[in-house]
């Protein structure tokens, strides 16, 4: 394993101003609360847009569905796709990177329900352990701790003697949770019936690591030492006993142990997809994580496809030109791209919403958000990628405002982030881009005939 050169490293500047748009907490994934009353919007809406939103909001049924644009880019991933409908591969993997709307947990849950129901249930994929922040959700895994694990991240402040991270170590989750203590994480199917039969566990290897104990249940399978001459990543894959409902990770006082996640297998072919998300997030984020570790564990996670979606939180960047923000969202995909090269990648504009104007009393659409959404389509396009506008399958500039409205309520009052059912809205019209592309894909190539190893 290649060092990832850590006394050469320069620690980056703090990245995402927590205050920014889509740090608030996301909605809960089953009950949807009625948005507050907010002010009717009357200034800054385009021609055709109706001033006063109607009693709900338009249908799936009215809306006519938004394709991907550039999805021939996606040509490898199909045959992937196709690979596993056909048992000739035994797992896709699909990682999606992005801000609270990805890390509110509802979205990704349901495009991995919608995909799985039609390709085949190949587990929850990488989760986070313990506790990184307390929003912090898996819907098809519970999660706990013993709330002595630390979380780090670009803007994580200990103290006025460190208040900035200690390094760009973040992985390519973007956080890692670390203690010196005796502490445990845990994690469970929330599925009856479900099982594990394997994890690949990510860590950090480094001077001082300690000692961690992965137990089945309460039988210890595996004794994990994190302790290295120099910092570089470490994996570990565990074969678990049958019928293992619960994993816990024990880490003894023996020096530090510092984790990235697991990947959770349930020995089935299917496909899984993995949900990357920070609350604040900014695509540029991705720039400022060390790219020899991200390299490394992406190689080992293997994904078929790179989804980013990312774009609220720029809206808020004041004076920003358009030029600015296509060569940081390059950079940021750049770098996933380079650490993964065999995998299609996919980016989402932004979705719609507004912003609050006090000093006109009243909910605005952001200008900046037409700059954004034309600045990554783009970008995608130039860089082999395929795009899809999640603010025309909405129903296009001004429909947050129909959202917030809807009996019951689409989106929060906050006008940025959905209810749950808005989530599983915009999750279930971006599966239907996709399937619509990949049978378009079959259409045109015809029977498949060579064979696609299988993973």
């Amino acid at each position: 394993m290649r060092s990832l050169g850590f006394p050469a490293l320069a620690l980056f500047g703090m990245a995402c101003a927590v205050g920014c748009a889509t740090c608030q907490r996301p909605p809960a994934p089953k009950t949807i609360r009625p948005a507050k009353p907010v002010a009717e919007p009357t200034k800054g809406i385009p021609p055709g847009i109706q001033r006063r939103p109607p009693a709900s909001a338009p249908t799936p049924e009215s809306q006519p569905a938004v394709q991907l644009v550039g999805d021939g880019a996606l040509a490898g991933f199909y045959d992937r796709l196709t690979a596993l409908d056909e048992g000739r591969a035994r797992r896709v993997r699909v990682s999606v990177w992005g801000d609270s709307h990805v890390a509110g947990a509802v979205l990704p849950a349901r495009l991995r329900k919608r995909l799985q129901e039609r390709l085949g249930d190949g587990g929850p994929g990488f989760v986070l352990l313990g506790r990184p922040w307390r929003s912090y959700r898996q819907l098809q895994v519970k999660l706990g701790e013993s709330r002595r694990w630390r979380s780090e991240r670009q803007w994580s402040h200990y103290s006025r003697r460190r208040p900035r991270p200690r390094d760009d170590l973040f992985g390519l989750a973007g956080i890692s949770v670390h203690t010196r203590r005796t502490a445990s994480s845990w994690v469970t199917p929330r599925q009856r019936g479900a099982r594990f039969t394997a994890l690949d566990l990510y860590y950090l290897k480094q001077p001082g690591g300690g000692r961690l104990v992965v137990q089945a249940g309460n039988h210890r399978v595996r004794w994990v030492m994190t302790v290295a001459s120099q910092k570089e990543p470490g994996f570990t894959r565990v074969e678990l006993p049958g019928g293992t409902r619960k994993i816990e990770l024990v880490a003894g006082a023996t020096g530090e142990v510092r984790l990235y996640g697991v990947d959770l297998d349930n020995g089935k072919p299917g496909l899984v997809l993995d949900a990357f998300g920070i609350n604040g997030a900014r695509a540029t984020a991705i720039s400022e994580w060390n790219e020899a570790l991200l390299g490394e564990q992406l190689k080992r996670l293997a994904p078929d496809l790179l989804v980013l979606a990312y774009g609220s939180n720029e809206v808020d960047q004041e004076g920003v030109s358009r030029e600015r923000l296509a060569t940081a969202f390059a950079d940021a995909l750049g770098r996933l791209r380079r650490a993964a090269p065999g995998a299609a990648c996919l980016v989402l504009g932004p979705p719609d919403q507004a912003r609050f104007d006090k000093e006109a009393g009243q909910w605005q659409l952001p200008a900046q958000l037409e700059q954004i959404t034309s600045a990554q389509r783009e970008v995608a396009l130039r860089r082999g990628c395929a795009f899809w506008d999640q603010r025309a399958a909405m129903g296009g500039p001004g429909t947050i405002f129909n959202w917030v409205s809807a009996d019951p309520p689409l989106a929060r009052g906050d006008h940025v982030h959905f209810s749950g059912e808005g989530y599983r809205r915009i999750a279930d019209a971006l599966y239907d881009a996709l399937i619509a592309g990949w049978e378009r894909h079959r259409r045109a190539k015809g029977p498949s005939t060579a064979p696609v190893a299988a993973y």
